[in-house]
C-alpha cells in the first residue's frame, strides 16, 4: 500500500528593534514516501522515507556582528534546519489479539543544526547553523491481555545513538562539546515505561480498575556539559466506576524523585524536577 505526500511552506519572519526592521523569508519543500506490505492478517510491515524542517530563528544585526568577529559564519536570518528520516517498522498480532508487538528502526539526517553561540562581543551571543548530526535508534512496544481476565500489561522504550557529523571549527572553538562524533547534546539516549492495569465487575453497575506504572528516563547532556542524572517515576491508581461517575485513589511520583531533569549554568534551578510525591482522592462525573 503506497502512499505518497507533498508540503510546500512559505515561512516570513521579521527582526524589529528601536533601530531597525530586519525581514527574512524562505521557501521550503517537503516530501513523505510510505510503503506497506501485510503479508498475513496478523502482520504489518512499513518503510518511510521522509524530510521536515524546523524554521531558521531571526536574530539583531549586532548578533550577526558579534558572531563574525568571532569566526562564525552568521547572518539575520538562519537557513532552516532540516532533516531527512527513514524508518523501518513491523507489527505482530496473535490471531485473537491479545498479544501485540510493535518494532520500529528509525535514522534522522540533521543539516544546518541551529544553537546558541558565543560571540566575540561581550554580552552579545547569537544563534548559528554549525552543524550536522544523526540520530539512530529503536522504538519497541508490547502489549498483552493476559490469561487472567481484567489484566493486561504494556512496555514501550526507545534506545537511540545520536551524534554529530559536522561542527563548524569557529562553533568547536566555543562550543567544545560539539565535536564530530560527539553525542548530540540535550538527548536522552533511552527511555522505557512498563505498565499493568487491571479490571474488574464489583457489582452488575459498578466496576473496580487499578494501574500500576513505572517510567525510566537515561541522562541528559546539556549544551552547558552538565548532565541531569537519569530518573525514575513511579504512579498507581486504584478505584471504581459507574456509568455516571468515577472515583480513585491515586499516586503520582511515589518514590518522591527528585531529579534534576536539568541543570543550569548556575546549578539546579527551581523546578527542574519531576512534581513531588502526590497522594490525592479524584472524582470525574460523566455527563450524558
Amino acid at each position: 500500500v503506497p502512499l505518497v505526500g507533498l508540503r510546500q511552506y512559505h515561512d516570513k519572519r521579521t527582526f524589529e528593534d528601536a533601530t531597525s526592521s530586519l525581514a527574512t523569508e524562505k521557501d521550503v519543500t517537503t516530501w513523505r514516501v510510505n510503503l506497506s506490505y501485510l503479508p498475513t492478517d496478523d502482520l504489518t510491515m512499513f518503510v518511510t522515507a521522509s524530510t521536515g524542517f524546523r524554521a531558521g530563528i531571526v536574530q539583531s544585526q549586532i548578533q550577526v556582528e558579534s558572531l563574525q568577529l568571532a569566526g562564525v559564519p552568521a547572518q539575520v536570518g538562519l537557513e532552516p534546519e532540516t532533516s531527512q528520516n527513514y524508518e523501518f517498522g513491523l507489527k505482530w498480532r496473535t490471531p485473537d489479539r491479545s498479544l501485540t508487538f510493535g518494532l520500529n528502526l528509525y535514522q534522522t539526517e540533521y543539516t544546518d543544526l541551529q544553537t546558541s553561540t558565543p560571540g566575540a562581543i561581550d554580552g552579545v551571543n547569537g544563534f548559528s547553523n554549525f552543524g550536522d548530526g544523526t540520530s539512530k535508534g529503536i522504538d519497541l512496544e508490547v502489549h498483552w491481555d493476559t490469561p487472567i481476565e481484567g489484566l493486561s500489561l504494556n512496555a514501550v522504550g526507545n534506545f537511540n545513538d545520536s551524534n554529530f557529523d559536522r561542527v563548524d571549527p569557529a562553533v568547536q572553538a566555543a562550543l567544545p562539546l560539539f565535536k564530530p562524533g560527539s553525542r548530540l547534546v540535550n538527548t536522552i539516549e533511552s527511555n522505557y515505561r512498563i505498565d499493568a492495569a487491571y479490571t474488574r465487575d464489583i457489582t452488575a453497575n459498578i466496576e473496580g480498575f487499578g494501574n500500576i506504572g513505572y517510567s525510566r528516563n537515561g541522562d541528559r547532556l546539556q549544551s552547558n556539559g552538565a548532565i541531569a542524572d537519569p530518573y525514575s517515576l513511579a504512579n498507581a491508581t486504584l478505584g471504581m466506576r459507574t456509568e455516571n461517575y468515577e472515583l480513585s485513589l491515586f499516586g503520582t511520583n511515589l518514590t518522591d524523585e527528585r531529579g534534576p531533569t536539568f541543570v543550569g549554568n548556575a546549578g539546579v534551578p527551581a523546578g527542574a524536577g519531576p512534581n513531588p510525591r502526590t497522594v490525592g482522592v479524584r472524582l470525574r462525573l460523566f455527563s450524558q
